[in-house]
């Protein structure tokens, strides 16, 4: 299987806030930070960071317990505390002031709460498929179609269990929640799949990725007084509208959110994995939101 560096990237591996990532980037300029989500991998963002790297220096880290990342035992090193002090810390050590930051699903949570602990560090948000957390809230307390969607992070909750079914059976997981999930029925060739199954063979790899879920209904978010309080930069949100997992309807009013500006982008007949099954749209609609935005 080719390497990050076969595919024309560069990797390494950066300590930061006590841990060691994985880190694959193209490119040069203005720091463009991708947050991937679960159960993915730097990989998610092959497209983008070819597509992007013209204009920017595009980093995907595999996250914290991700990979080839460090997976640190236990459920509290997986707190969006921590998250966010990874993003932070990544900022740090490549010398942006402030970053043009993309998230989608999990990855998208911690750019959420990046945004509202430490907006001065952000030029812009770009968001895919995965609400602000107090719209996500409000969801799972008055939607019950949003509970139904949401049963799988009950099932996370239980000890051991998810992590043994999932560890017994990766390559049938994969190919029902990536591949069977799309519209675009190429957006995950064979290889891939065999990627991301390679990348949950690592030992302790399913209850890391797991632990995130945990440790978010078990510890909770961080605690801010700035939880709803508009974030002071440009945000600009893509949205599959035929997402399993998260409901659309979550979208509605999220600009409440937003105190420097905000865009949404719908596109329908996309599911959840947005940036593998249109990949072109979603480069140009970031380019193009950063073109108009904010200069870098």
């Amino acid at each position: 299987m080719e390497t990050a560096e076969a595919l024309g990237f560069r990797s390494s591996f950066v300590k930061v806030n006590g841990l060691t990532l994985h880190c694959v980037e193209k490119g040069s300029g203005p720091l463009v930070l991708l947050l991937h989500g679960w159960p993915e991998f730097w990989y998610s963002w092959r497209h983008a960071l070819n597509g992007l790297s013209a204009y920017y220096r595009v980093v995907a880290p595999d996250m914290r317990g991700f990979n080839l990342s460090d997976r640190p035992g236990g459920i509290a090193p997986y707190a969006l505390s921590e998250l966010v002090g990874d993003v932070i810390a990544l900022l740090d050590h490549y010398g942006a002031d402030k970053v043009h930051l993309v998230g989608h699903d999990w990855g998208g949570i911690v750019a959420w709460q990046t945004a509202i602990q430490h907006p001065e560090r952000l030029h812009d948000l770009v968001i895919l498929n995965c609400p602000h957390p107090d719209a996500f809230r409000r969801a799972l307390k008055q939607d019950w179609r949003q509970r139904l969607r949401s049963w799988y992070m009950a099932f996370f909750l239980v000890p051991a269990l998810p992590d043994f079914l999932i560890r017994s059976f990766l390559p049938q997981f994969f190919q029902v929640i990536l591949a069977n999930w799309t519209h675009r029925k190429d957006a995950f060739t064979p290889e891939d799949l065999a990627r991301y199954t390679a990348a949950y063979r690592y030992k302790g790899a399913v209850t890391a990725s797991l632990n995130y879920y945990r440790a978010l209904f078990k510890l909770g978010p961080p605690r801010t007084d700035r939880f709803r309080t508009p974030i002071p930069v440009p945000i600009l949100v893509l949205w599959g509208t035929d997402d399993k997992a998260l409901g659309h309807a979550m979208t509605k009013g999220m600009d409440r959110y937003a105190g420097a500006g905000y865009q949404q982008i719908d596109i329908d007949h996309c599911s959840h994995w947005i940036q593998h099954e249109v990949p072109d749209r979603v480069n140009s609609a970031m380019l193009a939101f950063w073109a108009k935005g904010v200069v870098a």
